[in-house]
């Protein structure tokens, strides 16, 4: 039997022996501990009954004490830094005649055999503790962490401190890169890396969890991704979850490749939560493949757009996404978007998109899979266009048909960098898309089709009234036309006179009959009976007669087509 765990210890100089078929555990302490600090109640016996020892500072350990010994676990490295941070025991495995300082702390079991033959490997259900090897090249960390994941530890925390790496780090099914908190500790990519920072391992990969992290892409131009959650066969299970994760500097700076700051691929079912990712020069913050959650992240100052979703059935809510488009310099040229969709099927909802260098929101059914059936729902999405004033919109509709678009709101800030166009924007064939009712509105209004309003080209009898009162115009809206203004008669009109006639495509299948929502200078209407007719010619009529002087208003009247 092994001791229980010894717990009146100092500060990082934890000693906990589960359990292990080996029956054979000696932990190195990254120092010497006070005295009586560690008691054992029974003697460590190895698996062929040679007692084990346990040393307390890293001088007592030598190659002589270890081959003496039948189970060891040490948690260091060899003295020329080539060999894993965990070693069986003996020469053959230290690499050299003695081992340097300790550098980490080991919570768990690690089980071994006598002759220098590994017996087991790390218990994968416990958390094993590493620490940074202060090697600027990045070719020791990188060896100490794939050296734990080669051993079959599952659960690595790395200690806080400052980490370089050369290569990615790769992880396989089921295994947890954790740090010890996202301004803890921070891993580098050094110059000569390439790829991403963090991957899945080839193959199907599922269940991976990455967490509390700083990734520094450092604008190394080999640097594809922070993280990239992709699997290299099948589908793959996916259901992997990226939490507390800082990734920043991606893609080599203004003009390199790739470089977003997170980005999921075909990894079905996987979560990225309470991430900040910022300031990648050469991608976007975060990047979306098909039935992933991005919840409640902060996106900012990305090159590329702040979340880019290009697969389908995903959730996107209640990001903070700002600034889309910085090339680290300006905006200026730069048309990203705080957050861009051409996929189908998706949920964009209770995100806060502001100065973002064109659109708060795109949906576009023009590339990809085409954004298409997509819910934007409970959005604020303000101050936007900052890239150019008076261009882009809260949200911008291109071509893209069946979305619902209900409950946002936002603004914009009066003329200077930040005042979008419109607030919500439609532009080509928006079928059954229904955008009501929204709080949302730019420096042109609230709503817009692809130019605008359309001036109505009136009949003879009929002129637009002046006096503060907008001119009679139209525009497409998805699967409604809006019109707007007031017209005065110019002579004496009977009823069902036509007043302008809407162009094709924006005409009714069914006749409409619509109440004004005012009418001015005594313009009366016989009891159950409508102020305009719209027809499925496009003809826009009067429901009554009118003589010289009686104005109508437009305003407000929204025509259904289908």
């Amino acid at each position: 039997m092994l001791p229980a765990p010894t717990t009146n210890v100092v500060a990082r100089q934890v000693i906990i022996v589960g359990s292990s078929p080996f029956n054979g555990v000696i932990f190195a302490l990254p120092g010497a501990v006070f005295a009586g600090a560690i008691t054992m109640t029974a003697p460590i016996g190895g698996p062929s009954g040679v007692p084990g020892v346990l040393l307390t500072s890293p001088s007592d350990l030598s190659v002589a004490t270890a081959d003496s010994q039948a189970a060891i676990g040490l948690v260091g490295e060899s003295a020329d830094g080539l060999t894993a941070p965990y070693d069986y025991f003996g020469a053959i495995q230290f690499g050299s005649a003695n081992v340097r300082r300790i550098q980490a702390i080991v919570v768990g079991s690690l089980g071994f055999s006598s002759g220098g033959v590994p017996g087991g490997n790390l218990t994968p259900n416990v958390m094993n503790f590493l620490a940074p090897s202060a090697d600027a090249t990045g070719i020791k960390d990188n060896a100490n962490i794939a050296g734990f994941y080669n051993l079959g530890g599952k659960n690595l925390q790395l200690l806080p401190g400052t980490w370089n790496i050369k290569n990615p780090v790769s992880l396989d099914s089921n295994q947890v890169l954790a740090g010890s908190g996202n301004q803890a500790t921070a891993v580098n990519a050094v110059t000569g890396f390439a790829g991403p920072m963090v991957q899945l391992a080839s193959g199907t990969v599922g269940n991976v969890t990455i967490r509390d992290l700083f990734l520094n892409g450092n604008n190394v131009t080999g640097v594809t991704h922070g993280v990239q959650l992709t699997n290299t066969s099948g589908t793959g299970p996916g259901s992997h979850r990226v939490s507390n994760v800082w990734a920043s500097g991606m893609g080599g700076g203004t003009g390199g490749a790739g470089g977003d700051g997170i980005h999921l691929d075909t990894a079905p079912g996987s979560v990225v939560e309470n991430c900040f990712a910022f300031l990648n020069f050469a991608g976007s913050g975060i990047s979306v493949g098909t039935d992933q959650r991005i919840l409640n992240n902060t996106v900012g100052q990305n090159f590329g757009h702040g979340i880019s979703v290009g697969g389908v059935n995903n959730i996107i809510a209640d990001n903070k996404v700002y600034e889309s488009g910085w090339n680290g310099v300006s905006y200026a040229g730069t048309t990203k978007d705080g957050i861009y969709c051409n996929g189908q099927l998706n949920t964009i909802t209770g995100n806060d998109c502001q100065q973002n260098a064109m659109h708060g929101i795109e949906l576009d059914g023009t590339t990809g899979t085409g954004a298409f059936s997509c819910i934007v729902t409970g959005n604020h999405c303000d101050t936007n266009s900052i890239a150019t004033v008076n261009v882009g919109s809260g949200i911008f509709v291109r071509t893209s048909g069946f979305n619902v678009i209900t409950g946002n709101s936002g603004g914009n800030n009066g003329g200077i960098p930040g005042s979008q166009l419109w607030g919500i924007q439609f532009s080509g064939n928006c079928q059954h898309t229904v955008a009501s009712p929204n709080a949302i509105y730019g420096s042109s209004g609230a709503f817009s089709g692809q130019t605008g309003y359309a001036a109505a080209g009136l009949a003879g009898g009929f002129a637009n009234s002046g006096a503060g009162s907008g001119p009679a115009g139209f525009k497409s809206c998805g699967d409604t036309v809006r019109l707007r203004g007031q017209v005065s008669l110019t002579a004496n009109q009977a009823a069902f006179t036509t007043i302008f006639t809407l162009p094709a495509g924006m005409r009714p299948t069914f006749n409409g009959g619509y109440v004004t929502p005012n009418t001015l200078s005594g313009f009366a209407f016989p009891a159950n009976s409508n102020s305009i007719i719209v027809l499925p010619s496009g003809a826009v009529q009067t429901g009554a007669a009118g003589v010289i002087g009686n104005n109508v208003s437009l305003e407000n009247i929204v025509v259904t087509l289908d």
